[in-house]
């Protein structure tokens, strides 16, 4: 440190002292803050998680039992398949074909010979088991529920049939309907087989008929049946001889697109 000279103003001597002053108790407050920061020691910050966790995990003498119960959560509620509607169809299985089957052959004389193996019975029923037992190995995904009888295609090998199914993958049972033709053909021991199945929707002639009528279509219109006739309502048109005795009479007339009936 620079010693005052008694010469010097007094006014430089005190600015110089203060100066001094002040750099000391900066350069002693930088070596207490330098010490400070080298021999703090924080407290550990995972503190609190290890007492909790060591409070949830530390059995206890209680007086009640463990629950071990597995605890169903929202996941396991979505993977289970939702329940059958009450009145809904069995699906089909193998052991519903055998038994059909069974009593197909109880029921129906076999002749002997194939006959005629370019022309298949359509209404054979056991037609219809070829073809379930055909899809039953095919489509596995689907679940069928009833088939109708198989009609006639466009060629004496070829028989259409329509049924209804499920898909096993939704979780819904929501049912579809498919019609397809098929190729049909007899093996060794004269039973049918299928030769080929035909694409989505292929067996029209299995097709249920649409009862749509189309007002702008050209041609002759479909023949429209007659109404039902009731004893108990009188519909028919009086006949009025005079307009005294019209207007005696009482009358229910229609207005504003028929939803209101005055009198």
């Amino acid at each position: 440190m620079k010693e005052l000279n008694p010469t010097d103003p007094i006014g430089q001597n005190v600015i110089k002292l203060i100066s001094n002053v002040c750099f000391s108790v900066f350069v002693f407050s930088v070596l207490l803050f330098t010490v400070i920061a080298i021999t703090y020691q924080p407290p550990d910050p995972w503190e609190s998680a290890r007492a909790l966790t060591k409070v949830f995990t530390e059995v206890e003498n209680a007086t009640f039992q463990t629950d071990t119960s597995v605890l169903k959560t929202g996941e396991d509620i979505g993977i289970t398949p939702a329940a059958s509607p009450v009145g809904s169809v069995a699906p089909i299985t193998e052991s519903t074909i055998e038994k059909s089957e069974e009593e197909i052959m109880k029921n129906v004389t076999l002749k002997s010979g194939c006959g005629d193996s370019s022309v298949v019975n359509c209404s054979d029923p056991r037609v219809l088991i070829a073809i379930q037992r055909f899809n039953l190995r095919t489509f596995k995904a689907i679940s069928f529920l009833d088939y109708q009888t198989p009609v006639n295609g466009s060629k004496p090998d070829e028989c259409d049939v329509s049924w209804r199914f499920r898909n096993k993958k939704e979780k819904s049972w929501r049912r579809y309907r498919d019609f397809r033709r098929f190729k049909m053909g007899f093996k060794d021991d004269c039973s049918y087989k299928v030769v080929r199945p035909g694409r989505w929707h292929s067996g029209l002639n299995a097709r249920r008929p649409r009862n749509r009528v189309d007002a702008t279509r050209n041609g002759p219109r479909a023949k429209v049946a007659p109404p039902v006739r009731d004893d108990e309502i009188n519909d028919t048109i009086p006949v009025l001889g005079s307009d005294s005795a019209f207007r005696k009479g009482k009358y229910l007339y229609y207005s504003r697109g028929g939803i209101i009936a005055k009198g």
